[in-house]
This record gives structure tokens, C-alpha cells and sequence, in this order.
């Protein structure tokens, strides 16, 4: 199935250039916005492949799932205001869909 080729750290090198963040600082404590979007994007994808709060919780470095089901909910006003946590979401969901490509041929 389509978006279980990539995991969480390669998720992170897409989305990192996108938001405006380094990779390593995206499981990091701060709450800057470059570093919210690039979770909020991680985030969705991990959830579209039915992970569970607190997976995608702990892959993000984040201690409380609660966090996740914010990023989740206020996911799409976001993507509104910040349009590059949308491009990160649609770059790994791309990513995702070349790499089952490469493993169907």
C-alpha cells in the first residue's frame, strides 16, 4: 500500500528544505513555527497510515499524544495560513507514491 515505503526519518529530510528547518530540529523541543509545520505535515502522513497518537507521538519527539491529535485537527487552517506545512504534506505523499512506483517495477 502506497505510504508505507518511506518511514519518519526520511519524512524529515523532505519536509526539513520545505519548512525551513533543519531535519535535526524537527523532533526538537522549540515551538517555532518552521518547526510546527514540518511536524504538522509528518504527522498527517503518519496518521493516513492509521499509526497510532502516541507512534507518531514518540517519532516525533514528542512526549504527550495530545499534541498530535492538535496538530491533526488544526491541520488544514494551518495549511491555510502557513501554505508550506500543505507543500511538505503533498511532498511526502509524492515521495510515498515514486517509491511504491519503484517497488511495483
Amino acid at each position: 500500500a502506497i505510504g508505507t515505503y518511506i518511514g519518519h526519518k526520511e519524512m524529515m529530510a523532505i519536509v526539513a528544505p520545505i519548512c525551513g528547518v533543519p531535519a535535526t530540529a524537527i523532533t526538537g523541543p522549540t515551538r517555532h513555527k518552521p518547526n510546527v509545520c514540518a511536524r504538522m505535515a509528518i504527522a498527517r502522513a503518519l496518521r493516513d497510515r492509521n499509526l497510532s497518537l502516541p507512534q507518531i507521538a514518540r517519532k516525533l519527539g514528542r512526549t504527550d499524544h495530545t499534541t498530535i491529535i492538535h496538530y491533526l485537527r488544526k491541520f488544514d487552517s494551518y495549511g491555510r495560513v502557513y501554505p508550506e506545512a500543505r507543500r511538505a504534506y503533498e511532498a511526502i505523499k509524492q515521495a510515498e507514491a515514486r517509491a511504491a512506483e519503484r517497488l511495483a517495477a
